[in-house]
């Protein structure tokens, strides 16, 4: 039987309808999972994405808004996703672990590794099993690399070299330019740093794909103090926003490497700025 789910913050539009939706309503995990409701944060955007639901998958969904513990309290889900804003992310998950359900949620977990480390012992206690969207490791690249690694068929792993442009368009975050809509991306406070967001994805990825940091040396650096604020089609509205996060990452340190004396050195590099880039190096000896 198919895992009943409800989702909050699937909208008609927006990140999880791009990004997380599509692959719920395709093989194969169509098979294993039915969207049966939606929770947003208001009457009509839940009756919006109902209706485009409820249409796609062939059968009714049902809408909830609000607070998500009216979804949660749904005896008829199983499951519950979470794709919210990282800053609402406690909000939206507690009366979800409270109701006793199953859930995903996405990355970063929490603001900050304190809240992260509250919603996890809370779901512990509760018994519930739990999914970060953490999803790097799937990548065909990654897992390709993790077995020709593992294989020994390149010798031994001496470093490895990672430098990343975040995109600040179609992004707008973490650069000289942020979207209206992401001006929480701007504060530290707020946990969606380009560290906190992209870097935490990618070094989810990499680590998996070479080992875990044994040690680790960093810098961090705000290159765009003050960033132009832009609308939906990237216009410049005329304001600003004062940048906390760092814009800049760059560290080094050494690997895992399962037992021997010697460690792999990695180093990674990573900043917004205008247009997107990737190039990684692994240096080995046979």
């Amino acid at each position: 039987m198919a895992i009943r789910l409800g989702f909050v913050g699937l909208s008609s539009q927006g990140w999880a309808s791009m990004m997380l939706a599509p692959s719920l309503l395709q093989a194969p995990l169509n098979s294993a999972y039915t969207l049966a409701a939606v929770s947003t944060s208001n009457a009509n955007s839940a009756a919006a994405s109902a209706e485009k639901y409820s249409e796609i998958a062939k059968h009714s969904v049902k809408a909830y808004h609000g607070s998500t513990a009216a979804i949660a309290a749904d005896p008829e889900l199983d499951f519950i996703a979470v794709s919210v804003k990282a800053p609402e992310h406690k909000t939206a998950v507690t009366p979800i672990i409270e109701a006793g359900k199953n859930f995903f949620i996405e990355w970063p977990v929490g603001i900050n590794l304190q809240q992260t480390k509250e919603i996890a012992e809370a779901a512990r206690k509760k018994g519930l099993r739990t999914i970060v969207g953490t999803q790097g490791r799937q990548s065909p690249t990654v897992r390709k690399i993790k077995e020709i690694v593992e294989s020994g068929q390149i010798g031994r792993i001496l470093s490895s070299s990672i430098i990343a442009h975040a995109p600040n368009p179609p992004l707008y975050a973490w650069g000289p330019k942020i979207s209206e809509r992401s001006t929480f991306t701007a504060d530290v406070e707020q946990g969606t740093t380009l560290l906190d967001v992209i870097g935490g994805h990618f070094l989810e990825g990499f680590t998996y794909a070479l080992g875990p940091f044994t040690s680790v040396i960093s810098t961090l650096a705000v290159q765009y103090p003050t960033a132009e604020l832009v609308d939906a089609s990237g216009k410049p509205t005329g304001k600003t926003v004062t940048q906390t996060g760092a814009n800049q990452v760059a560290f080094s340190g050494t690997l895992a490497n399962g037992g021997r004396r010697e460690h792999p050195l990695a180093r990674w590099h990573q900043r917004g700025r205008r247009q997107a880039g990737l190039a990684v190096r692994v240096g080995h000896r046979r």
